[in-house]
Parts: structure tokens; sequence; C-alpha cells
């Protein structure tokens, strides 16, 4: 796992689940680095590091309910047993 990463690999994790994860964490980062090149992030205010750190936390909860709804969707598609 890459300290960038949002969401860590998970054990037992298929590789449908793992591409899926991996593409959020490639993605994330994407946006991560496109605000804090915006943001100046290192030079940055605290208020305005403290607010980036906000919306990590946000980007954060999403990616782990886009895996959560994809887990969910992989499951509504098997058939009933």
């Amino acid at each position: 796992m890459k300290k960038q990463d949002i969401l860590p690999p998970r054990a037992g994790e298929t590789d449908d689940e793992k591409r899926f994860r991996e593409a959020l964490n490639r993605h994330a980062g994407n946006l991560l680095s496109t605000l804090d090149a915006a943001l100046a992030l290192r030079t940055a205010p605290p208020d305005v590091q403290r607010t980036r750190h906000l919306a990590r936390g946000h980007l954060t909860d999403f990616c782990l309910k886009a895996m959560h709804a994809h887990a969910l969707a992989a499951e509504a598609a098997q058939p009933a047993e």
C-alpha cells in the first residue's frame, strides 16, 4: 500500500474488487494531487490545510461507500442457491 492510497488491500478480495479498489485509489490520488497543487498546500495557511484534510475525509468516505456498493452489486449478480 502506498502512503497516499485511500483504501488498503483487503484480505481475500477478488481480482474484480482489487481492480476497482486500485482504480478508486488512482482517481482519488489524482483528485488530491490536483487539489494540493491548486492550494499550494505546503505553504497554505492552517485553515486551508484543515479544510483540505476534511475534503480527504469525505473522499475516503466516498471510496468506502463505492466499494460497499460494488460488493452489493456483485452479491446481487450471483445466482441464488
